[in-house]
């Protein structure tokens, strides 16, 4: 039960780990809600039109 019990643990933190390694941020321009995220092993991605703000 114990090897079921860390199998499970290593799956949460490392799913955990990958997310802390990315960073989200958010701007509003003319009225229109835009997002971009940025992982530390993989840079960052362009802006997304997310919606209004």
């Amino acid at each position: 039960m114990s090897r079921l019990t860390d199998w499970v643990l290593t799956q949460i933190a490392g799913k955990a780990t990958a997310d802390a390694a990315c960073s989200t941020s958010y701007i509003c321009k003319g009225g229109v809600k835009y997002r971009k995220i940025c992982c530390q092993s993989e840079g960052c991605g362009g802006w997304q039109r997310i919606g209004r703000c």
